[in-house]
């Protein structure tokens, strides 16, 4: 029987006054409690925030990542008299900032990871804000591909690791890969979405992704984020075109949108119907009411 006890301190060793509940598994063996984990932590709230962002300023959209790097100390106590570790790395991811070169005010300004001459400034103004923070990575947003580090992200995250020196944490710089999908019809959108570290040993590899609530709530199932929703909005559709070719679907894209939009006023007119009977029927049930009054005193009489 193993009884595990935990503590956790952020990269400059301070207490962390909200320890993560560790889940105990009593039937795993000696290996795999001394295996080390790493996860990367978000709340539903930041990640739609994110796809709000690339909705608006479309492909193509990078940025950088900030948050803290935690730590779980787990000591593994057993009936042997030898003694183990395991570590399990938890990074938190707080905030994110959008690279200039997506700015819609300047929409001709070149990224800093591809000119010299702005990386300095626009990289030193990003990390000036966030200096109470941690730099943990990069992130890019790129429609109709893989999720796959490609040369370019591979590059801009040797350059934060190397010119940047964000290289003292194991598994830090990560790497954020977003994606968007249509189905067939192109009715639906589906954005996916991965994350990567790299080490010398390992080269990239993927890190586990939980998106959860800033705190623990009755409301559980908010942390399930869904990454899909219908394309009803002809400005979305607008938008998209450049991205995907609808012209063939039009036809039924716009059957799509005809049949949402009589579902809805279907709907709008079932409600008021309902309501309309309710107070039909309440109303029944008041005079039934007087009628049972008087006729219960007429028979008093």
């Amino acid at each position: 029987m193993y009884f595990n006890m935990y503590n956790m301190y952020n990269a400059s060793n301070r207490i962390i006054n909200r320890p993560v509940k560790p889940n105990i598994d009593y039937n795993v063996t000696q290996a795999s409690l001394n295996s080390n984990k790493n996860n990367i932590y978000i709340s539903g709230a930041l990640m739609a925030s994110l796809f709000k962002n690339f909705h608006i300023y479309g492909n193509n959209t990078d940025g950088l990542l900030f948050g803290s790097v935690n730590y779980n100390i787990w000591d593994i106590h057993s009936d042997e008299v030898s003694t183990s570790v395991k570590t399990d790395q938890i990074i938190v991811i707080n905030s994110f900032e959008i690279l200039k070169g997506n700015s819609l005010e300047a929409s001709n300004t070149i990224n800093p990871f591809d000119d010299e001459e702005n990386q300095q400034s626009e990289l030193s103004r990003i990390l000036e804000k966030n200096k109470d923070q941690q730099l943990l990575g990069y992130f890019r947003f790129r429609s109709n591909s893989n999720v796959k580090p490609s040369l370019k992200e591979i590059s801009n995250i040797f350059y934060i690791k190397n010119t940047l020196k964000v290289n003292a944490i194991e598994h830090i710089p990560i790497l954020g890969i977003f994606n968007l999908t249509a189905n067939k019809y192109h009715t639906t959108y589906k954005y996916d979405y991965c994350f990567y570290s790299h080490t010398e040993t390992n080269g990239f590899e993927k890190i586990p992704i939980i998106i959860t609530n800033m705190v623990e709530s009755a409301h559980e199932k908010y942390k399930n984020f869904i990454t899909t929703a219908p394309s009803n909005k002809i400005s979305s559709m607008s938008k998209l075109q450049s991205v995907f070719d609808i012209s063939s679907n039009r036809d039924c894209v716009k059957q799509q949108e005809n049949l949402f939009g009589n579902i809805s006023e279907l709907m709008k007119s079932s409600l008021e119907e309902i309501e309309k009977n309710r107070k039909i029927k309440e109303q029944l049930e008041k005079e039934i009411e007087e009628l049972e009054k008087i006729k219960h005193e007429k028979i008093l009489v």
